[in-house]
């Protein structure tokens, strides 16, 4: 399984509807590919800033260019992204699990 982990940060100030945008248009569009395993999205207020990193699971580096397109490190935006974000990434991270503990399928929350 590997992690794909994103950042961004909007001004806290809309922390609420930078979340609620978020979890609209995140979860729902990851679904829809195959091999997506499930989504975290996590907040916290940096003071002037809030950020979310957004932990998505797959089955593979194949399922997330599926997603993605190439390079699969690059971040992929929606819509509306640009209204909230200050200083959007152009990259995110991937990670492989080497281990989980507590996850009895390896499923994530976000449903």
């Amino acid at each position: 399984m590997i992690v794909r982990l994103w950042r961004g940060a909007a001004a806290t100030a809309r922390a609420d509807e930078f979340r609620s945008y978020q979890r609209q248009v995140g979860p729902p569009n990851y679904r829809t590919v195959a091999g997506h395993r499930g989504t975290y999205m996590l907040g916290r207020d940096l003071g002037e800033r809030y950020e979310v990193a957004m932990l998505t699971l797959w089955d593979s580096l194949a399922a997330i260019r599926a997603f993605a397109g190439d390079p699969v490190d690059r971040a992929r935006y929606y819509p509306r992204d640009f209204e909230f974000l200050v200083d959007p990434p152009d990259r995110v991270e991937h990670f492989e699990v080497a281990a989980a503990d507590g996850l009895s399928d390896g499923a994530a929350v976000a449903r």
